[in-house]
């Protein structure tokens, strides 16, 4: 079964590619994400579950805990049929509702658990991550070169291998962050009914695998649906009800106020708690603040760790030495992120608020939790990715230069001048 699995996901890669990728760049798209799809296996089945990378001195974590979630809830499924789990039956998955039952659908069909079958649909979506990095890149005006380079860095960054090589949800994050983000891109161009529903769908999907970040990917969908430069009165109606909505949640109060918005509430609050603080810093690479128990007292130190760590002096595990790589791919992430906001500073700006309306928020928000440099490395990948995206654009397309041939001086103008020379 997982073999039949490897295959399928192969094709279904392979497909996706051919319908993205131009022509010219197929059969190397196609090379380079088959290679990554397959080393992500091997890696799996040779190194992941049988070496220790990090300082909590054991191998797997995340990933062990949704396998033993998706086979008790395939073991349900035999039972009872098979039905969408969700929290509410099963408390302890959390936010993470689909991918345990993805994973539970892979061991339903093999009929036991299937660690290498899991493996495989977290290989195909972080391949899938990458190529969208690419595609949305060259949308929206970046180079071969750019848009390439940008996936390629993404693609193979250590803890992106790492956390696509196992049953981890941190792929499946960065697949519906990356989708909701291009997708707030091209609806900011040209409003479409088709793309509206395709965000409500990534939307859904972040909110199954990391809730939060639906709230951070929110604030561009509403810029894009804005439209700064738009005369649209389609978008002028949306801003208009969603003023409406917005003013009625705020008057309404505590009655009123969605589940959505509590649990975003409560979640944030819990992540401030100065235990929940206390436990995300074990192990070797915890950090502490001194910030008095307010999540932005120290924001300055907390920036620097969430953007720049770990550093390039700091000790510690494997998997800390291996974070330096992703981090010095990430300082050059955002150099020419630096070089492309300034030309969209001129050019563009709506692109560029756009850009800005993700990666602030997002950044600050890190920052205020931050406990483990470990665990900043998993949460900012999302953060990294749409950077690459802006970073793709500072290799922007040029218009082919026509050659126009030098003109051609006239029989009689040269006349004279050979007239003299014989002379």
């Amino acid at each position: 079964m997982a073999l039949l699995l490897i295959l399928l996901c192969a094709s279904i890669l392979v497909a996706t590619t051919r319908m993205v990728g131009d022509r010219k760049q197929q059969n190397m798209l196609v090379a380079v994400l088959l290679f990554a799809f397959v080393a992500r296996l091997v890696f799996h089945l040779t190194i992941v579950r049988s070496g220790v990378f990090f300082s909590h001195g054991f191998s797997g974590g995340d990933s062990v805990q949704y396998e033993e979630w998706a086979a008790i809830i395939a073991n349900y499924w035999r039972r009872h049929g098979v039905v969408f789990v969700t929290e509410s039956m099963m408390p302890e998955i959390g936010s993470t509702a689909l991918i345990c039952n993805m994973f539970a659908l892979v061991n339903f069909f093999n009929d036991g658990k299937s660690s290498l079958g899991c493996t495989a649909l977290a290989a195909l979506v972080g391949c899938l991550t990458s190529l969208e990095i690419y595609r949305s890149s060259r949308e929206f005006g970046a180079s071969e070169r750019g848009a390439f380079t940008s996936m390629i860095l993404v693609l193979f960054s250590p803890a992106f291998v790492f956390h696509t090589s196992d049953s981890y949800k941190d792929g499946f994050v960065a697949f519906f962050t990356v989708l909701s983000f291009s997708g707030s891109m091209r609806i900011a161009k040209r409003f479409s009914v088709v793309q509206a529903a395709l965000l409500v769908v990534w939307l859904t999907g972040l909110w199954l695998v990391r809730f939060y970040m639906v709230f951070m990917c929110s604030v561009p969908i509403v810029v894009g649906l804005l439209g700064l430069k738009s005369r649209s009165p389609i978008r002028k109606l949306l801003s208009i009800v969603g003023a409406i909505a917005f003013v009625a949640v705020a008057v309404g109060g505590g009655a009123m106020r969605s589940s959505a918005v509590s649990r975003m509430v409560d979640t944030y609050e819990y992540s401030h708690d100065s235990n929940v603080t206390s436990w995300n810093a074990r192990g070797g690479s915890g950090v502490s603040f001194d910030d008095g128990g307010n999540p932005f007292g120290a924001i300055g130190p907390k920036l620097l760790y969430t953007i720049a760590s770990p550093f390039p002096w700091q000790g510690g595990s494997f998997g800390l030495h291996l974070g330096k790589i992703d981090v010095f791919i990430f300082y050059f992430l955002i150099y020419r992120a630096y070089l492309s906001s300034r030309r969209l500073f001129v050019k563009d700006r709506q692109t560029l608020v756009q850009f800005f309306s993700f990666l602030v928020p997002a950044t600050v928000a890190y920052a205020t939790t931050m406990a483990n440099i470990g665990l900043i490395l998993r949460q900012r990948m999302p953060i990294v990715f749409v950077t690459a995206i802006l970073a793709a654009l500072s290799w922007a397309e040029r218009p082919a230069i026509k050659r126009v041939a030098a003109p051609v001086r006239r029989r009689a103008a040269a006349l004279p001048e050979t007239a003299e020379r014989a002379a």
